[in-house]
């Protein structure tokens, strides 16, 4: 063998081929060891050429029975991918019926709130004409009756006139007073004189019933409404600047009202306060009357079936 020979034939067995397939290599190594042979130098070289070409269909079969493998990878991870953006979208669909529910159920609110008199007046003309009123329910109701007048009383010492507007709005956080032991105290009060006064009209069970959960759930719509008009102005208050934008309304005449918006404003004196004041329950008269009012009906009606 000439020396060009053997040196091929030792390139030959030292050489690393990539391909893993043991009789591939086998055969590649005969061709370029017979090539070497034959040829000297120059056939070594087209051995070389030749073992390369083999090489290379090896790799060329490799990768298209790979490509399927890839092929499904891909399709796994753009499967997830759309997986991915099917629940970024239905979340954020979520999102949105959310806050049309909640925008729908603020509405609601707002319009109850506007209303809330009417309504009453409503609600007690049917238990009026459905009741028994007799001495002893007027007795038992009157309790109630004065306990929710003197809750109403206490809390109006600090909200004043604001309680008589007809759009919900807050302008001031009370933490005194009743609004320290319970969040909403005039509501308080307002289940307290709806019970004494179904009370005191002694309608039937069903109808009493009825009319108080009609009451309960009137105002937890109006809660809703209140709880996000608080929100919603907690985040003007921390708004940059947000006061130097808005014009200032100036000072209010005292004792009275002026109108805004389609709704009376509280004077100065009689805005909320951390502080019991008796002229802010003077706009509390109202209620006086008209409780006066229904709970005489009612008497009226227990004397007159005697």
């Amino acid at each position: 063998m000439s020396g060009a020979g053997q040196s091929a034939s030792v390139k030959v067995q030292s050489a690393r081929w990539p391909d893993k397939d043991e009789k591939g290599r086998r055969q590649i190594a005969d061709s370029r060891y017979q090539k070497a042979e034959v040829g000297g130098e120059e056939g070594v070289e087209r051995a070389e050429g030749e073992a390369r070409r083999q090489i290379a269909d090896i790799r060329y079969q490799k990768s298209e029975v790979s490509r399927p493998k890839s092929e499904g990878r891909r399709q796994k991870a753009e499967g997830r991918a759309g997986a991915e953006r099917s629940e970024d979208e239905a979340g954020r669909r979520a999102s949105i019926k959310a806050q049309s529910a909640k925008s729908g159920s603020e509405a609601v609110g707002r319009w109850l709130f506007r209303w809330r008199g009417g309504i009453g007046f409503v609600a007690f003309g049917v238990v009026f004409a459905m009741g028994r009123p007799l001495v002893q329910s007027c007795l038992l109701g009157l309790g109630l009756v004065v306990a929710g007048l003197a809750v109403r009383f206490w809390a109006m010492g600090y909200i004043g006139a604001e309680a008589r507007t007809r759009e919900v709005g807050v302008d001031t956080r009370i933490s005194a007073g009743p609004f320290s032991l319970f969040r909403h105290p005039l509501y308080l009060g307002n289940s307290l004189l709806v019970c004494g006064m179904l009370v005191a009209l002694h309608p039937s069970r069903v109808v009493g019933l009825a009319v108080f959960v009609l009451f309960a759930i009137e105002y937890t719509f109006i809660i809703v409404a209140e709880e996000r008009a608080m929100i919603s102005a907690n985040a003007k208050r921390q708004t940059p600047n947000a006061e130097s934008r808005a014009p200032h309304p100036g000072p209010l005449p005292a004792g009275g009202a002026r109108e805004e918006g389609g709704s009376r404003v509280p004077s100065d004196e009689c805005r909320p306060g951390q502080t019991f004041l008796l002229r802010r329950v003077r706009a509390e008269w109202p209620t006086w009357v008209v409780t006066g009012l229904a709970f005489g009906l009612a008497l009226a009606r227990a004397l007159v079936r005697r």
